[in-house]
Order: C-alpha cells, then structure tokens, then sequence
C-alpha cells in the first residue's frame, strides 16, 4: 500500500486503469487513448483495456483461476481459453502429475469431489467470461482475452463452505494459477480461507475480492483480509457512480479499487449471454486487468502487482450514487444537522426540513439526518441513525446500531448492519437488509422487501407490507435464515399476493406448514425447515409453497 494516491473510504484508490497500469509495470508513460469500442463493451473502454491490447499485451501466459460455481467451459466465446493440466492423462483414472486430484484435466469440483467443475447457474461463467472471453467474431470479449481461466467450483446453490474455498485457493496455487479471482463473500472471518489467501500471497499469486452487494461500509470476506492481502473491488456504473448495493472501501487502508459492476454483459451457460449487476461482475475486471499487467512484466510479486493497481487507479468522477448536493462528516458528537442543497453544512441546527438530495457520513456515535424532499443517504458508520426522509428516494447504510428510517413516499432503503433497523416506509418500495438483530419493515402501499440474514445469534424480524405485494427472504446464497435462531414474522400475510423467497427450487428444501396452535396464534401458520421454526406467517390458514414462494 505504499500509494501516493488518497485513500478514500467509499472508493478506496478510484477506478482500476489498465493502461496505466501496464505502463507503469513496464517503466513507460501511460499508453496513447484509442477509440471507445462502445456498445456493451462500455466497461472494457471505462477500465482502458483497448489501449493496452493496442500495445501487445493481451494476458497471453497468464493463468486466472475462477473460484466460483464452476465454468462452461464447453461455451464457444471460453472453449479455447480453458486451462489444460498437461501432466494429467485424461480419462485413466490416475493421478497422474501426483498432486492429489485423480483427472484433474481442466480443473476440480470441490463441491462434488470430482473432476468436473461445470457450472451450475450461470455466475462462474458470466465471471470467467469478463475476465477472458475470446476475442473473436460474435459474443463480448474479455479484459485479457488471451489469459486462461483455470475452472474451481467451490460453490453450490446455497453457497460454499470455508473449508472448500481455502481447499479451492490452495489447489489454484499449487497448480500454476497466477490470478485467483473470488467473486464470493459473507460477514463472518475464516482463518481457513486468510491463511490460504496468506499462502497465495506467499506463492506469489494476487487474490482479487469482490467487496458484497449490501451496501455496507466496509467489504464483505474475504475482502477484508485485503488489509494485508490481496485486492477487493467494489462497483460502478458506466458513468463511475458506485450503485446502493456496492460495500465500500472503509475507514481502514487497504487495497480497495472499483471497477464496472453495473449492467455488465458476459457469457452464461447454454451459449448464452446476459447482463448482470454486483461487485461480483467488478472483480474480474481487476483479475483481467491484473492478468495484463503480468502479461506485460511476469516478475511482479503480488505486493508490487497490488500497489501498480492502486498507485495508477483514477479517482476523478468516482463518486457514491448518493453523493449530489450535500456533504457533511459528522465529528464525534451525537447532532442534528441541516443539509442545505449545494453548500457543505458546517454547524449543528435546529431539525429544519429542507429539500435536495443530501449526503451525510457520520461518526461511530448516533447521527440524525432530516432531508425532507430529495434523494438523502445517511452513512451512519456505527452508532443508532436515523433519517426523516420525506418524500422522494431515501438510504440508511448504518452499519452496526439500532438504524431507522422514516421515509413517507417514495422507495427507501435500510443496509443496518447487527443492531435493531426499521423502515417506517409510507407509499412506495421499502427494503430492509438487517444482519443481525430484530429487524421491522412498515411498509404500507408498495411492494416491500426484508432480509434479516439470521446467521447467528436469535432474533425476529417482521414484515407489516400493508397493499401490494411484499417479499420476506427466508434463504439466499448463504443458505436458509432463523435455523434454530429465532424466525421471521408476517404480519400481515396477502396469499398468492405476498412472498417467501428462497433460492433454489422447492425439491432441495424439507419445507412444512403447521397451524400453531390456539388463542392469540389460533389462525397463525408456522412454516418449518426440517424441524426449525423459521417464520410465523399470522392470521393466514392457507400459505401454500407452489402459490405463495418464489425460488430464484
């Protein structure tokens, strides 16, 4: 991290620049401008790619290795980019090179233990494919277009275990990879999976992270073990705006660079393309331009390789979506402050209602924003904060805390953190992304939405929708919230109107509905994973799983 470029805890070193980059790394001035390629090729043009490929460098002898839910690698815009172990015998039932993995001709399935890392649905492929597409004809074309992708399915429908990722880095660095893009994460640390991005480090092999998609303050893990290894990205669109769901960089240094993550086009499984949004779409925009980078000078350790990302990143137009008009960062004080629209607010006022989109990052105490009309973010960084809103588009990245929103109409937006988080939404959508804690979404017209991710410790979320049509995930990539840890409450149930969301398909859960009982809960629907109390579905008989759930 030794960078004379300002750190900044949204966007950390800016944009990735792959001309710079490369010229950097190979001791010349930044590379002349070509013409944009355009069209869905925005993000190659955003990071600079062309201008690289201009000068020879395409990622050719560079291996980048897809930690992920495997990869089509029979899919005619990657076929050719496919890395081959040529000391393995295909189809003999040996180990042949003796590194511990039987056939082991195009990469390992850790999930399944075999050998066949084919993918599953969809999200390796479309990462592999930003990272290497082949440039040819028809289809897209990837960052480093002559690099091979190394395929590591390490993921299944409901996530990965800690165990196979660190398993899945490992194999990666024993077997040539140069690059290991992780385009995965989750809130909780892993000793399995630092050390191993420890061993790559060591080996010589850069780990490049996605930062999450919860909006949260600082990066998700494996992200944050970039404080002393790897690189973690975070998103932006084509106009350099970091959408809401990007995790930012945080208050703590490490190296953290954005990359387009916004309506990104890469290939799927079926010969198929299809645009999709995440930091996950923003990682291996770095892994390709990291593959470049080696493709230029190959004796770059990855403590060089990660400080070249970051010392040539470019932080001119980088700005959080939310970031118009206002701008204030709160001491260490717990205040009310007055956003005025345009000017920077530089002492604490009365609560006055003014209109504007308005910005507030505040300190690790409470923090209270009043923006009334206008787009306003509170970025409370710890601490209980809370937003009266008013009419328009309004979000709380809390963090840690008890966070609140008082939004009225229009579609507000809670990212809390552990801590107890509300929306008290009015009109319109509202959405709640609560971590840990007990987490309430009063939503009244619209379709409302919360996430309570109950990974540890007990609590009860409760969804009050009011009209419309309004969704309580029960289960996402992480795999299946409340599991003996409390469970979810509806309160006010609309059937084949009103949602559960798992990810998935209904034959891969042991889903079961019992009426709980009689008194206050006579009319009450519990729903059961296994045998774990996960939701309470109150005064609705009727909650069906072909009708009333939604797996995606």
């Amino acid at each position: 991290m030794a960078t004379s470029i300002p750190y900044n805890s949204l966007f950390g070193y800016g944009l990735v620049n792959a001309s710079a980059a490369v010229a950097q790394a190979i001791g010349q001035n930044t590379f002349a401008e070509v013409p944009n390629l355009g069209g869905d090729n925005w993000g190659l043009d955003l990071v600079n790619a062309p201008e690289v490929w201009n000068r020879g460098y395409t990622g050719q002898g560079i291996v980048v290795a897809v930690l992920d839910s495997g990869v089509d690698y029979r899919h005619p815009d990657l076929n050719d980019n496919i890395w081959v172990n040529s000391d393995e015998i295909p189809g003999n039932g040996k180990d042949d090179d003796g590194n511990g993995y039987i056939d082991d001709i195009r990469g390992w399935d850790f999930v399944n233990r075999d050998n066949n890392p084919m993918d599953i649905d969809g999200h390796g492929t479309h990462v592999a494919g930003i990272i290497a597409a082949e440039k040819n004809d028809f289809g897209v074309t990837g960052v480093a277009f002559n690099a091979k992708i190394m395929p590591v399915r390490v993921l299944g429908l409901f996530g990965g275990s800690d165990a196979n990722i660190a398993a899945g880095i490992r194999y990666a660095v024993d077997n040539g990879a140069d690059v290991i893009n992780l385009s995965l994460g989750g809130l909780s640390t892993s000793p399995e999976e630092k050390q191993a991005i420890q061993y790559a480090f060591e080996k010589g092999v850069v780990v490049v992270s996605a930062s999450g998609n919860a909006g949260r303050l600082q990066p998700d893990y494996p992200g944050s073990y970039a404080t002393d290894f790897g690189i973690t990205v975070g998103a932006v669109d084509r106009d350099r705006a970091m959408p809401y769901f990007s995790n930012h960089a945080g208050t703590k240094t490490l190296d953290y660079v954005v990359a387009p993550g916004v309506d990104v086009r890469s290939t799927v499984p079926g010969n198929k393309y299809e645009s999709i949004d995440g930091t996950s779409m923003a990682a291996p925009y770095v892994a390709g331009v990291a593959a470049l980078v080696l493709s230029a000078n190959p004796n770059l350790s990855p403590a060089l390789l990660e400080n070249t990302l970051t010392a040539t990143a470019n932080s001119t137009g980088v700005r959080s979506a939310s970031l118009y008009d206002g701008f204030f960062n709160l001491t260490s004080q717990d205040d009310y402050f007055e956003i005025t629209p345009g000017v920077l607010a530089d002492s604490p006022q009365g609560l006055r209602a003014l209109e504007g989109n308005d910005w507030v990052e505040g300190s690790s105490d409470s923090d209270m924003m009043n923006g009334n009309q206008g787009d306003d973010l509170l970025v409370g960084n710890g601490g209980n904060d809370t937003i009266w809103g008013g009419k328009d588009k309004d979000d709380v990245f809390g963090d840690d805390g008890n966070d609140n929103l008082n939004g009225n109409i229009g579609d507000d937006f809670v990212s809390g953190g552990a801590g107890d988080d509300i929306v008290r939404g009015g009109k319109d959508n509202d959405t709640v992304l609560g971590g840990s804690g007990n987490d309430q979404v009063f939503g009244d017209i619209g379709s409302d939405r919360i996430d309570g991710y109950a990974t540890t410790g007990v609590e009860y979320d409760t969804l009050t929708g009011g009209t419309g049509s309004d969704t309580f995930v029960l289960g996402g990539d992480w795999g299946v919230s409340y599991q003996g840890e409390g469970h979810a409450i509806v309160t006010d149930w609309e059937p084949q109107l009103d949602r559960i969301e798992l990810l998935g398909n209904s034959s891969q859960y042991s889903i079961s509905f019992s009426n709980l009982g009689v008194g206050s809960a006579a009319n009450d629907t519990g729903i059961y994973f296994g045998t774990d109390l996960i939701a309470i579905i109150q005064d609705s008989t009727n909650v069906n799983i072909s009708l009333d759930f939604s797996f995606v």
